[in-house]
């Protein structure tokens, strides 16, 4: 079973109630297409720009039983999904401090890069 923690942009979450994000993981699309079973630990941000509270969140996530953490749309394709109105300015730093906090720490855990 695929246990997804979801990190989201900052500023998006203070108007976007991510209703977009949990649809696509309960009816099982976009990024979690064609997957058995996936549910949802809990959604954190990224903590605001530059990003640098990122580690936390995904070490809080990995603490409720995450085994994979999906960057939110909002972040990689922009806001409104698709406009690229607002691409996250910090993504790129956002995902190599992603990657190296679970490189050391749970390197078994997959990352998504979008979520619908």
């Amino acid at each position: 079973m695929l246990k997804v923690g979801i990190i989201r942009c900052a500023i998006v979450a203070e108007f976007c109630p991510a209703t977009s994000c949990i649809k696509a993981v309960k009816e099982k699309k976009g990024a979690f297409e064609g997957l058995d079973e996936v549910e949802l630990v809990g959604f954190m941000t990224c903590g605001g720009c530059p990003g640098k509270k990122v580690s936390a969140s995904v070490k809080t996530l990995l603490e409720k039983g995450a085994n994979a953490i999906a960057l939110s749309s909002c972040m990689t394709k922009g806001y409104p999904v698709g406009s690229n109105a607002f691409v996250c300015p910090n993504l790129e730093n956002i995902k190599k401090a992603v990657e190296e906090f679970l490189k050391k720490n749970a390197p078994e855990v997959k990352i998504l890069e979008w979520t619908h």
